[in-house]
């Protein structure tokens, strides 16, 4: 699978693309990480599975990702390797065992219980947006 899309949230949001995750009950499996302000944009969470599927990130590391602003995301899936860019520049190249084979593609989005952003400082609306999503099966 190959696919780009466009995505803009805002400060408090925590989104991603699932990927081969499973159909039924609720979803579980590889998910791009999509979280503003953080070094773990593009990385892969195992949703359901509780860890990070992609190595510690090291000290430093600057994140691609600009918060409330339009981004370019790219996901190639070949096999168990999940390979990301945001904005054109590289972020991870992660194979792991846990990666399914097949399953679906999905847009994801963790709600915030109601005054728990506000507690964190947060002073707008969760907003999460898609624009210009491509997806292309590879032979």
């Amino acid at each position: 699978m190959n696919s780009s899309s466009n995505a803009r949230s805002t400060r408090t949001s925590n989104t991603g693309v699932q990927v081969r995750s499973a159909a039924e009950g609720s979803v579980r499996g590889a998910q791009v990480e999509i979280e503003n302000d953080s070094v773990r944009t593009g990385h892969i969470f195992g949703q359901g599975m509780g860890q990070w599927l992609t190595q510690e990130l090291p000290k430093g590391t600057e994140t691609p990702f600009k918060s409330s602003a339009w981004n370019t995301f790219r996901v190639l899936v070949i096999g168990q390797n999940i390979k990301t860019w945001i904005n054109d520049v590289p972020v991870t190249d992660t194979t792991n065992e846990k990666i399914a084979t097949e399953g679906i593609i999905a847009l994801q989005v963790h709600g915030h219980p109601r005054g728990k952003a506000r507690e964190a400082g947060a002073t707008e609306i969760l907003s999460v947006a898609w624009r210009n999503i491509k997806i292309r099966t590879l032979e």
